[in-house]
């Protein structure tokens, strides 16, 4: 969102805190601090991809609450959300139990993107969703739009 400036964007302190009010675009952006010269991470962002130079960027999504539910696995022992904008993370976003499912809520910018269950460890495609689409890989994904 600043071209990697280190200069165009300058946080405040407040009280112990440093902070800053940004608007940006809906989208994915990558992002590190710097403090006293140093580039980091963001420690209280767990989303990290691998930039150019081998090390980490912290991800920052800005988008739209989208809510995703899967009906019934009432038996379940954890149920998990992944897809196209967490890349496919085996762990996923933990779903909440519910007393007719399973639901979790996730930041999602504008556009396509698929995802799927993963139920007690095993993938599988969103029962309640006809919208679906084959990867690349010929995998079949439920695919949600955001607008």
């Amino acid at each position: 969102f600043n071209d990697w400036d280190e200069h165009k964007i300058k946080m405040l302190k407040i009280g112990n805190e440093w902070k800053i009010r940004m608007k940006i675009p809906p989208g994915i952006y990558e992002y590190k601090f710097i403090i006293d010269g140093q580039w980091i991470t963001d420690p209280a962002n767990p989303y990290l991809v691998q930039n150019q130079h081998f090390t980490y960027n912290s991800i920052l999504v800005v988008g739209k609450e989208e809510p995703f539910y899967l009906k019934g696995y009432n038996d379940a022992k954890s149920v998990a959300l992944s897809g196209s904008f967490n890349n496919w993370d085996k762990k996923g976003v933990r779903c909440l139990k519910t007393k007719d499912g399973w639901k979790v809520t996730q930041k999602l910018p504008p556009g396509k993107h698929y995802y799927k269950f993963i139920v007690d460890g095993q993938w599988i495609i969103d029962p309640s969703n006809e919208l679906q689409e084959r990867d690349e890989e010929s995998n079949i994904n439920s695919v949600i739009i955001v607008h």
